[in-house]
Formats: structure tokens, sequence, C-alpha cells
């Protein structure tokens, strides 16, 4: 089982991330789970330190892409966060999840590009996008399908990580050999 730190717009998509209880994925609770009013009302070094301790916590960041998730202010600190940690993170659009009156929303921005990530970096980051356009087959698909989707993006960052000591390794001994030699 992962623990992975959801991150959504808690103004617009609470209602659509918990319907989802994923199967396989052990989510940390968000203030907005817990308590939004005593978060909101610290200092932005308390929320900063908060969400540095979940994000630390967790195998992978699970961005829930909804329509006005992307540029929200702590979505962006998150993120850069999570990439200066060398977290795993996945992408998941829940605009066709209906809300709590039934309602779905329109497609919005990918929260990645307006990180101030490199081209190669949002390259590496798989956002998974359904394709069906009623709300039960699309919570359906992210319910059994995020766990695998997560998996992989674990499984992917630890084979990079990896191929990367093993580059270094390999020219720490060649100039080693070079000093030597």
């Amino acid at each position: 089982m992962f623990s992975v730190f959801p991150l959504y717009d808690l103004d617009n998509d609470s209602f659509r991330v918990q319907q989802l209880n994923p199967e396989g994925v052990e989510m940390v609770p968000l203030p907005g789970d817990i308590h939004l009013d005593a978060l909101a009302s610290q200092s932005d070094a308390d929320v900063r330190n908060w969400l540095d301790g979940q994000i630390e916590s967790t195998s992978c960041v699970v961005v829930f892409i909804g329509e006005n998730t992307a540029g929200r202010r702590w979505i962006t600190y998150v993120i850069g966060k999570a990439r200066e940690l060398g977290k795993p993170m996945v992408g998941v659009a829940i605009h066709a999840l209906a809300d709590e009156n039934g309602a779905q929303a329109n497609a919005g921005e990918s929260p990645f590009a307006n990180s101030g990530m490199s081209a190669r970096a949002l390259s590496q980051i798989e956002t998974y996008s359904p394709a069906f356009a009623t709300s039960v087959f699309v919570r359906s698909h992210i319910r059994y399908g995020l766990g695998d989707w997560i998996a992989a993006a674990v499984r992917e960052h630890q084979r990079a990580q990896s191929g990367r000591s093993r580059r270094q390794a390999g020219l720490g001994a060649k100039r080693s050999s070079e000093n030597t030699g």
C-alpha cells in the first residue's frame, strides 16, 4: 500500500476527491478534511512546515486536477517541494467527476506546467485523464487505476534514481582510475 499526499483545490474539488476511495492507496488527510480553519489562521511558515512534513512522509504526491487547480498558491508550492524532495508525482484529471450538485466541470490547465518545471521534468510526470463522459465511469476508472498509476510512478522514480546512482558511481570510479593512472 502506498501513502500519498493528495493535492487538489480544496474549495472546488473536495467532494470529487472524497468520492474516490482508491484501492491500495492510503491518502494523507488534507486540511479540508481535518481543520482548514485552524491551518488558515497559521502563518505561511507554519503552513509550509506542515506541508513539508506531510510530503516527506509519503511515497508519492497525487495532483487531482480540476478546473481551477493550476496556479493555486499552495498547490504550486507542494509541486515544487515534492520535486525538491525527489518525490514521484502523478496527475489525475477529475473535472468529469460530478460535484455535490451533480455537475461536472471544465477541464483545467496542468498545474505542473505552471510550477516552473523544465520540459524534461514535465515529461517525466504522467497525467491521467479518464476517457469517459459519465461521472460513474470516471470515478470507477480512477478508483481502480490509481494504485497502479502510483506504483508505476514510484517504480519509474526508483529506476531513474538507481540509474543516476550507477552513473555517478561510474564517473567516480573513472575519475579515481584517471587520478591513479
